[in-house]
C-alpha cells in the first residue's frame, strides 16, 4: 500500500484513498524545505551514453530548479500553496495572475517523488481552483484561469484534463496553454 494512504473496501475490491494534505502559504520559514524538494526522477541530468547530460522529462526538473532557488519574498502577483502530510512537503503549487492582471495563472503543481500516484497533485489543483474562486468572488474577476502544460508532460494534461481545462495553443515550441472551459 503507497506510504500515507489509507485503506477502503469497496465490494470485494480494496480501493486506497489518499490523504488530505494540510495547507499553508508558502513563506521564508518553508526555504529548507523547498531547497531539499525533488520532484524530478532522476533527481539530476543523466549520461545519455554520447557524454551528454540530458533528462528524460526536462519539465520536471526546470520546476525542481525553480522551488530549490526560489526566494521570499516571492513576485506579489504570485502565491504559493504547500501541502503537507504528517510535517513533510509532499506538494507545491504556484498560482497568480497573468501580466495584465486580468487572468489567472496556475504556474505550477509538483509532488515530491515519493509523494507521486497519490492524489496530492489532484488535491493541488482544487486548492488552486477554491481559491482563484474564492478570489472572483470577493473581487467581482472575471478572467480565464491559464496553464501551460510541456507537449510530453501527460500526467500534468490528464490532471488538467479531467478538471475541465482544454488546450487552446502550443507556445515556446515546446509549451501549451490550457484554458478552464467554463
Amino acid at each position: 500500500m503507497p506510504r500515507n494512504a489509507v485503506p477502503y473496501r469497496r465490494g470485494a475490491r480494496r480501493v486506497t484513498l489518499a490523504r488530505q494534505l494540510d495547507w499553508v502559504q508558502g513563506d521564508r520559514a518553508h526555504s529548507s524545505a523547498l531547497n531539499s524538494f525533488i520532484c524530478a526522477d532522476p533527481p539530476n541530468k543523466v549520461y545519455d551514453g554520447q557524454r551528454t547530460k540530458t533528462h528524460p522529462r526536462p519539465w520536471q526538473l526546470e520546476v525542481q530548479s525553480h522551488f530549490r532557488r526560489m526566494r521570499f519574498p516571492i513576485a506579489e502577483r504570485s502565491q504559493l500553496l504547500l501541502g503537507y502530510i504528517d510535517s513533510e512537503l509532499a506538494t507545491i503549487c504556484e498560482l497568480g495572475f497573468d501580466q495584465a492582471g486580468d487572468d489567472f495563472r496556475i504556474d505550477t503543481i509538483a509532488t515530491r517523488v515519493d509523494f507521486q500516484n497519490q492524489g496530492f497533485g489532484k488535491q493541488a489543483l482544487d486548492r488552486a481552483l477554491e481559491t482563484i474562486t474564492v478570489t472572483r468572488e470577493t473581487y467581482s474577476m472575471k478572467g480565464e484561469v491559464i496553464t501551460r502544460i510541456h507537449y510530453l508532460n501527460e500526467p500534468s494534461q490528464h490532471l488538467f484534463q479531467r478538471a475541465g481545462f482544454v488546450p487552446v495553443a502550443l507556445v515556446d515550441g515546446e509549451y501549451e496553454t490550457w484554458i478552464l472551459d467554463s
